[in-house]
């Protein structure tokens, strides 16, 4: 068995760490080679922050790095989310 686990990296100027957990799933036993499909929802409240300047919880505006893996040194898979003025976008540069 392993853990299927996804980190958020957040645009730098969230001032959040490099990686944060967001989710994380059990896989069934593999043979080596095979593969698994594996769901991990993220939900508004994985994409803020909290800001004591907006006074409370906050999405930023940006470029949203997606890592999943066995680990957070163990990075298998990578993606990214655009985040503008409250809307999502699995396209880059979406905001521009």
């Amino acid at each position: 068995v392993e853990v299927a686990q996804m980190y958020l990296g957040f645009p730098k100027s969230a001032g959040e760490p490099p990686k944060l957990l967001r989710g994380f799933v059990r896989t069934s036993a593999l043979k080596p080679g095979s593969s698994e499909e594996v769901v991990m929802p993220l939900y508004d409240r994985d994409l803020q922050i909290y800001s004591g300047r907006a006074t409370g919880w906050t999405t930023v505006d940006g470029t949203y790095q997606v890592y999943v893996g066995a680990s957070s040194r163990d990075i298998r898979l990578t993606g990214s989310l655009t985040a503008c003025k409250g809307a999502w976008s699995s396209k880059v540069g979406a905001c521009a």
